[in-house]
């Protein structure tokens, strides 16, 4: 075990971690319909039903975003890292599932970590050795670093 020392940045966690990337996909096709009616004339239902909802869900969305920015962040700075196994990749769609093993005190732990599907996270192979930052006052809560983190 070690001392985490490395901080993924905005862009990694938006492309590795599913709710951040949902909450910016969200925003950007909300005001990419808004601006495609705009551009081409199009007529709307109700305009002002439609800026409303976009502006509130635009707050909102940018909320949740920055929620599991913060959240991440903190998690890695206060994280210890282990070595751990990669026992299970699934991909479907957008979305991927990565299950992994990690030991620590002699004590087993399983995570399932739902993240977007990209090419990191499809480039992780079932048995792959990774590195896993856990919460050294619940051992059970853990995230895999190799996805946030810079190779290097």
């Amino acid at each position: 075990m070690e001392k985490n020392r490395l901080q993924p940045g905005f862009w990694r966690i938006v492309d590795n971690d599913y709710i951040a990337t949902f909450s910016i996909y969200t925003i950007g096709t909300l005001w990419a319909v808004y601006l495609i009616f705009k551009v081409f004339a199009l007529e709307f239902r109700d305009e002002s039903f439609y800026l409303i909802l976009s502006a509130v869900l635009t707050v909102l969305g940018g909320a949740v975003l920055a929620w599991r920015y913060w959240r991440i962040r903190a998690f890695f700075a206060k994280g210890e890292r282990t070595r751990g196994k990669l026992v299970k990749t699934d991909f479907f769609r957008s979305t991927g599932w990565l299950e992994y093993d990690y030991t620590l005190k002699g004590k087993r732990y399983h995570r399932k970590e739902t993240v977007h599907r990209n090419p990191r996270t499809r480039a992780l192979k079932e048995g792959d050795l990774v590195w896993v930052v856990f919460d050294p006052q619940r051992p059970e809560r853990a995230m895999l670093a190799d996805i946030y983190e810079e190779k290097g």
